[in-house]
């Protein structure tokens, strides 16, 4: 469903719409605007859900058309005042509530009338991240999923806009932050369900955390703040994450590491050296780790060795390093060894097979990535772009040249 500011001739509810502006028409919009919303909070208060809707829906036709702005009674942002009201009422169980709530929400944020800012923003975000997890519905979950994107793909769009404010970077900073702080938190033993609200939780905000990065602008990838947001909170999410047994969040979790990889190389030498070493080697060697966990870790490898640049930063900046730990050596002897072995890794023998299959397949590719590299060299006639363990990477704007060495 499409969330944007209504069309006054086409309007639904024609009625509603009418009467908000007949009874607002008259009225300064700055000055004493509040005066006309008391009706409308005190029917939210309420807790009857059919006045609820009601209230809900003119709240929202009301900052649709551009009338909550200023300052309300106490010197407090009109803005914040209404969000307020419209989220407290995310415990009402009533479906046709929960819709109002999430289509106000999502006016509110995605207008560029109405300034929705700060701890403000966060709270609009939680309160649909909430609506979408308490909910029974299955239609008001997908709204609630959607209405979330749309949110955050408008934050991180004003970010990369011209000119973008200090505001838009706040905001933006604050909405990732709170995500990889969600997306951290552990789960019950023993594991949930799969319909559990743990469960869903963690799996929504490592969706968005990818979304995130996966659409991410120049602003975010180079902005400092952003990087160390990314080493500070994402990469522990990661650590921790990427261990489940839950095939779902480790999937996630390898989806945003590869991700991580092919825009932030440049700036995370360490953390993609640990998580190599604790997580993708790790899998790949330990007898405890399951064929699906195996499976999925063998798949991430396979699109990384696609990247013959990648296969050379690896090698030189961790094994050519005399304090490195050997990832390329001891990824391609991982994968070797998966190849020969005669244990079982996974429930039966065709799945075996099919694992084995899929690792001497990154073995190959590996083989032709570096191959592909040398050609590249010759094709050039100079060296390939690889900067040199402790020196400054060039603008990680050109990463399909960029050497994984961080800033010092």
């Amino acid at each position: 469903p499409s969330f944007s500011s209504p069309d006054h001739d086409a309007d639904p509810d024609g009625t509603a719409a009418a009467a908000a502006r007949m009874a607002l028409d008259d009225v300064a919009p700055v000055p004493g605007t509040d005066r006309y919303f008391v009706p409308l909070r005190l029917a939210c208060e309420s807790k009857l859900p059919r006045i609820m809707e009601v209230s809900l829906h003119c709240i929202q036709k009301i900052i649709a058309y551009g009338y909550v702005r200023g300052k309300a009674a106490g010197e407090k942002p009109f803005v914040d005042v209404v969000m307020e009201t419209i989220c407290s009422c995310k415990d009402e169980e009533d479906k046709e509530v929960q819709l109002q709530i999430v289509q106000a929400v999502n006016t509110a944020v995605t207008s560029a009338v109405t300034a929705v800012h700060d701890t403000t923003l966060l709270l609009a975000v939680k309160t649909c991240f909430y609506i979408y997890l308490v909910s029974k519905n299955g239609t008001i979950q997908k709204t609630a999923n959607a209405t979330l994107t749309q949110m955050l793909d408008v934050v991180f769009a004003r970010l990369e806009s011209p000119g973008a404010s200090s505001m838009a970077q706040k905001d933006a900073f604050l909405v990732f932050r709170s995500l990889c702080k969600l997306s951290m938190k552990p789960l019950p033993e023993p594991l949930p369900a799969d319909d559990s609200i743990e469960l869903r939780s963690k799996l929504l905000s490592l969706q968005l955390l990818y979304s995130i990065i996966a659409s991410s602008g120049e602003r975010f990838r180079g902005g400092e703040k952003f990087v160390w947001a990314i080493r500070q909170y994402l990469c522990l999410s990661l650590l921790k994450n990427g261990v489940s047994p839950i095939p779902a969040i480790l999937q996630l979790s390898l989806d945003i590491f590869v991700t991580l990889i092919k825009y932030f190389k440049a700036h995370l030498k360490s953390e993609i050296g640990v998580f190599f070493s604790n997580i993708l080697l790790r899998i790949l060697e330990s007898s405890n780790s399951s064929g699906p966990q195996k499976r999925l870790t063998i798949q991430a490898l396979r699109v990384l060795v696609a990247e013959p640049q990648l296969m050379v930063d690896l090698f030189l900046n961790y094994d050519c390093d005399l304090e490195g730990k050997g990832i390329f050596t001891s990824m391609c002897d991982g994968l070797s060894r998966l190849t020969l072995t005669l244990q079982a890794l996974s429930e039966t023998t065709e799945q075996d097979a099919q694992l084995k299959q899929l690792a001497l397949e990154t073995l190959v590719a590996i083989a032709d990535s570096m191959v592909a590299w040398e050609r590249d060299v010759k094709a050039e006639g100079a060296g390939a772009a690889v900067t040199p363990v402790g020196q400054r990477p060039p603008s990680i704007a050109d990463s399909s040249s960029v050497s994984m060495v961080g800033p010092e």
